[in-house]
């Protein structure tokens, strides 16, 4: 699954990433977050009415057409996307790419559960935005909050863990190469299907300290590699 995210990129740094010339207003103004939970705000590429892309916001939580609140529904998995009431029409009409610079999995171990950091490992190529990212393949709904708002929801689609992170976890977040955006967002259902699940993707991680646990704490430190237990000790001699 995915319950957890980081995005930390400038709006205009993933707009030059994906040579975005259409940014919102509420996806400009987000600020760096290390550890996006559900609920929160966050940024959508998606079509616009003018044949473009924009970059745009929207709450994480599916909510469906008859939904009367609530926290929405965070994931899809890809194996029911398409025949499931809640994502069928989303996914026909309404497929998005959430832009990331990684996401954390909690691995079960005899000590608890421990957390990793997930990233692509190929290096964004950009100038100016260095650093990892990957693009999770999302769904949207529009809504209306408690004050008539009109509001975007988005759930990020699941799909069996790669190879490189199936003995951390066997679920995990859809991810694919820019070069398929086009057919993820404007093919047909079949087409979308046919991206699925983690094609021509590969992998890098770490394992990160249990800080990143609760929801209140945020900032850089929760991604750096957690040191091993010599590691520390040496460390600590000097």
């Amino acid at each position: 699954m995915c319950g957890r995210f980081v995005a930390f990129s400038s709006a205009d740094a993933i707009a030059d990433r994906l040579a975005l010339q259409v940014i919102s207003d509420g996806a400009r103004m987000l600020p760096p977050n290390w550890n996006v939970a559900p609920t929160n705000m966050i940024r959508i590429v998606k079509p616009d009415n003018e044949g473009n892309e924009i970059l745009d916001v929207a709450k994480w939580g599916l909510l469906t057409p008859w939904a009367k609140g609530g926290t929405g529904i965070i994931n899809a998995r890809v194996e029911t996307v398409a025949e499931k009431p809640a994502f069928a029409k989303a996914f026909t009409n309404r497929r998005c790419i959430v832009p990331v610079d990684g996401y954390y999995e909690w691995q079960k171990t005899h000590d608890g559960k421990q957390p990793w950091f997930i990233t692509s490992s190929e290096p964004v190529e950009a100038v100016g935005s260095p650093g990892y990212a990957l693009y999770f393949a999302g769904i949207y709904n529009g809504s209306d909050d408690n004050r008539n708002v009109a509001t975007l929801t988005v759930a990020i689609l699941t799909a069996a863990a790669a190879p490189d992170v199936v003995a951390i976890h066997h679920r995990m977040p859809v991810s694919f190469q820019p070069r398929f955006f086009e057919q993820w967002l404007y093919g047909t259902p079949d087409d979308a299907l046919a991206l699925l699940p983690n094609a021509d993707q590969q992998f890098t991680k770490w394992e990160v300290s249990r800080e990143v646990n609760s929801v209140h704490n945020n900032g850089a430190q929760l991604i750096e590699p957690l040191l091993s237990e010599p590691e520390a000790q040496e460390l600590t001699l000097f």
